[in-house]
């Protein structure tokens, strides 16, 4: 499955792919503190969540 991460300004900051060899898990230690969007599309299936980074 590949999900964007978009920031507040709607822009997409990260392409991030998620499948067995990575164990199903990604990093965003390398993204700014703040509100992020997390958008991808499994299937048919419509996947948003909002993410907090805060280091």
């Amino acid at each position: 499955m590949n999900l964007s991460i978009i920031n507040n300004l709607g822009q997409v900051v990260k392409e991030i792919s998620i499948n067995s060899s990575n164990n199903y898990n990604a990093s965003v230690s390398n993204l700014a503190n703040g509100i992020y969007f997390v958008v991808g599309k499994n299937n048919d299936q419509l996947i948003k969540t909002k993410i907090i980074v805060s280091k």
